[in-house]
């Protein structure tokens, strides 16, 4: 069972340990029962926690373009880093790349902002 959901993204000048406390990142958090179904259903189909714990390449561009997705539940904890995901996307056939980008979609028109 799913407890929490917080995915934060943006764009940072240097990958530091406290990135993750960064006022420059957008935060998105639900906890259960609020979570969307559309969110839910994302990450069951994509099969997220299954994904590495780091994909990107923070060399890839400057700044750096940052989704840090971090799943919380009964017996489940799962940090997720991605690193330019969008010039990954286009630089790399990257299954896995693919497969966090959709959630990040689903993640972000969920919140509607």
């Amino acid at each position: 069972m799913i407890e929490k959901i917080t995915y934060k993204y943006g764009m940072v000048s240097k990958l530091r340990r406290s990135v993750a406390r960064a006022s420059s990142l957008t935060c998105i958090e639900w906890t259960a029962p609020d979570m969307p179904s559309s969110v839910l259903a994302s990450l069951e189909d994509e099969n997220v926690l299954e994904l590495p714990d780091e994909m990107g390449d923070p060399r890839a561009g400057t700044p750096i373009e940052v989704d840090l997705i971090e799943i919380r539940g009964h017996g489940i904890r799962k940090s997720i880093r991605v690193c330019n995901r969008g010039i990954g996307l286009f630089s790399t056939d990257s299954e896995e790349l693919k497969r966090v980008h959709r959630f990040c979609c689903v993640m972000s028109d969920a919140w509607g902002k």
